[in-house]
């Protein structure tokens, strides 16, 4: 099992990360608020900066509106966390769990156009 602390290294990732250099806020549907701004994605995971540490292990269905009036919808695992290094912000790291076949597409297209 892997120690959720720490962030997987690029031999452990299968999928490419796209970095998001757009400010692009990040939802949780349930809790009615922003979980964090996005940093980057793949087809596999997204990583998120907060200003407060983000669960371990938790479930969240998230939305993010995206550039260009397209909404993408998924549902995503918090697998670790780490403080920036100036300590200001938290990285957090999701394995996507549950994605609908339209948010793939948006998912597709947003990385296209990364």
């Amino acid at each position: 099992m892997r120690d959720a602390s720490r962030p997987m290294t690029r031999e452990q990732r299968q999928l490419q990360r796209y970095q998001v250099t757009d400010v692009i806020e990040v939802f949780d549907v349930f809790a009615e608020c922003p979980l964090g701004r996005l940093v980057d994605i793949s087809l596999g995971g997204l990583m998120l900066s907060s200003q407060g540490a983000i669960p371990l292990n938790q479930i969240f269905q998230t939305s993010i509106d995206l550039p260009g009036g397209a909404t993408l919808q998924v549902g995503v695992e918090s697998l670790w966390s780490r403080p920036s290094a100036d300590g200001a912000q938290v990285w957090t790291g999701f394995q996507l769990i549950s994605v609908s076949d339209q948010d793939r597409a948006v998912l597709k297209r947003l990385i296209a156009a990364l």
